[in-house]
């Protein structure tokens, strides 16, 4: 819509991984599965209204695991 991603799709990154898969809004994704580079750390896992939500993996610039577990809101509320 509008020359940006609205509705159901998936974006791809340079080299063909699935950046994220779900449902988009006014250009955001908002719920779906995913990655997303915060700086220099990526989240990968699912998504709810935009943020990491359900289940996600945090990691360092060298792929090192920093936290996993259950998120809400962005925040890690289950460690695992």
């Amino acid at each position: 819509m509008n020359d940006r991603p609205d509705g159901e799709g998936t974006f791809y990154d340079e080299t063909g991984k699935i950046q994220f898969q779900g449902i988009w809004k006014q250009g955001n994704y908002k719920d779906g599965k995913g990655y997303a580079l915060y700086g220099d750390k990526k989240y990968e896992g699912e998504y709810r209204n935009g943020s990491p939500n359900g289940y996600g993996v945090y990691y360092d610039t060298l792929g090192n695991v920093l936290a996993k577990g259950i998120w809400r809101n962005g925040t890690l509320v289950q460690p695992q």
